[in-house]
């Protein structure tokens, strides 16, 4: 990210990885929608840098809208 949205998203412009994770902060932020500034955005134990983790913290914040929407579509048929 440019040094503009680094401030933006208050990450370190000096760093791409500003909390350590192992993670590029642009990935936390707009991939898998995780806190670029704590190792552990979900705090189960596990560092978003975990593939596993990744996967678990982006399905659940990105399906729960989808899981809505279908239950509501389906009630109306």
């Amino acid at each position: 990210m440019n040094d503009k949205k680094e401030i933006f998203y208050g990450t370190n412009p000096k760093t791409t990885d500003s909390d350590g994770a192992g993670l590029d902060d642009y990935l936390e932020i707009f991939k898998y929608h995780t806190d670029p500034l704590n190792t552990d955005s979900d705090r189960d134990g596990l560092e978003d840098s975990v593939w596993t983790e990744r996967f678990e913290y982006s399905f659940t914040i990105n399906g729960i809208p989808g899981v809505y929407f279908h239950q509501k579509m389906e009630k109306h048929h």
